[in-house]
């Protein structure tokens, strides 16, 4: 044995060797770089660091304590395997791979015998592990860089590729494989539909965007794209039996549902500028909201309770549900053939808070809306007077409606009946030429 014995720990320096045979014992071994080491029986236990090249024989013993490290910080794609013999490392309790900073993109060999090889593996820089890979499963993307963990005619391989291409050589095919997308790791794809490549032909295919991960012009297509904790999807198509969920701080931008897709928004999620197509789907439920959404012809919104929508274009022949509690706020502007139903209980906002008398009317035909939603008018804490367009299409409307500011409820007005007095200033909702109008004035008069 070339190298540097201490007891049990041994260091195999460049151009050094050891041999390991039967009977014999090796505990922490540490092979840099250049260094070759022979395990012809014996056992194997603690720390095993591999950055030059490992025989480890079927006859060896392999500790279920041993931590195995495969270090190709000093490697290149055109060095040889790391380790051959990885199956033997089955029962060791850690695995992990050891990168430098700015490992360049390439394929590294890691393992040869590996085809029976089923733990997971760390993967690590000098500063932090960043996280886990198992064989043929997820790609993860990091600081710029994807990695995949593949397993090729019986041997491992690490694949590192620059930009953030998922599982560039490796593509997602089926059976539940994932892209995670971390901090500081943004998937683009520039608008190109990637079959076979992003969350696509597998009826368990998942991404997960988390931790200011963001994913740009992802296609979602007989898939799920889980959206959460600060993570961001823009420019995203969710085709047939694609489903995006987006929950506790996830963010989606600029999104498009198709025929068969779904979009589900629930508690700290938000969806900004939706488009929802011919047989697509929104479902807000509760603390869900939904900002600057049009649904096109055959569409389809639910909002459930605790769900917000603000700010809607129905075309002819979308619908909107209003369940219970749900609510709706800001404009909504719904076209002649489209369905509106709100349900007993669900809440529809006329937000005059941060409007002027000059803007538009807040709901452009009121008679549109069926069924027997909770009217409420929100105003904000100062409210300027004026004369506030709140629904055309009303002449029909008979109902009261509770008026509220930021810190209260403080009143219902009825349509050309009592004005209310509240804090110096006089509130009337008066309907004229078959259009709803709250008027705000100075006194008591």
């Amino acid at each position: 044995m070339n190298g540097v014995p201490k007891g049990y720990d041994t260091i195999v320096s460049s151009g050094g060797s050891m041999y390991v045979n039967s009977n014999a014992y090796a505990k922490n071994i540490e092979m840099q770089y250049g260094g070759r080491a022979t395990v012809y029986g014996g056992t194997l236990d603690g720390n095993i660091t591999v950055a030059g090249s490992m025989y480890v024989h079927s006859s060896t013993m392999v500790s279920s304590t041993v931590s195995l490290k495969l270090d190709i910080s000093k490697r290149t794609v055109s060095d040889s395997y790391l380790l051959n013999g990885l199956s033997y490392f089955n029962p060791a309790s850690s695995v992990s791979i050891s990168v430098n900073a700015n490992q360049s993109a390439g394929t590294y060999k890691l393992a040869r015998d590996a085809s029976s090889f089923n733990m997971s593996i760390s993967i690590c820089n000098p500063t932090t592990c960043f996280g886990t890979l198992t064989v043929n499963g997820d790609a993860l993307v990091y600081d710029g860089k994807t990695y995949s963990l593949v397993q090729s005619s019986g041997n491992l391989q690490l694949i590192i590729s620059s930009g953030t291409s998922a599982k560039p050589e490796n593509p997602i095919s089926s059976g539940g494989s994932q892209v995670k997308v971390y901090s500081s790791g943004t998937l683009v794809k520039q608008g190109k539909v990637l079959t076979g490549e992003t969350i696509v032909a597998g009826s368990n295919n998942s991404m997960y965007v988390s931790s200011g991960g963001t994913a740009n012009s992802t296609t979602v297509k007989n898939g799920i794209m889980y959206i959460s904790s600060g993570g961001t999807a823009n420019n995203t198509c969710a085709n047939n039996w694609g489903y995006m969920h987006i929950y506790n701080g996830g963010t989606v931008n600029h999104t498009t549902v198709n025929s068969g897709g779904g979009l589900n928004i629930s508690s700290g999620g938000t969806a900004n500028r939706t488009t929802i197509n011919y047989k697509g789907g929104l479902d807000i439920f509760t603390g869900g909201t939904a900002n600057n959404t049009t649904v096109n012809s055959k569409g389809f919104i639910a909002v459930s309770s605790g769900g917000t929508i603000y700010n809607t274009i129905v075309k002819s022949q979308g619908s909107i549900y209003f369940y219970a509690g749900g609510k709706h706020c800001g404009t909504l502007h719904v076209e002649s053939g489209s369905t509106i139903l709100a349900y007993s209980g669900s809440i529809i906002d006329f937000t005059v808070a941060g409007r002027t008398g000059a803007d538009g009317y807040l709901i452009n035909n009121l008679a549109l809306i069926q069924v027997a939603p909770t009217y409420t008018i929100s105003i904000s804490a100062n409210q300027a007077e004026g004369t506030y367009k709140l629904a055309q299409g009303a002449s029909s409307f008979t109902g009261s409606i509770s008026i509220c500011n930021p810190t209260t409820c403080f009143g219902t007005l009825a349509v050309n009946d009592d004005a209310l007095v509240y804090d110096g200033k006089t509130y009337s909702l008066v309907q004229s030429r078959g259009n709803l109008q709250l008027i705000i004035s100075s006194g008591t008069s």
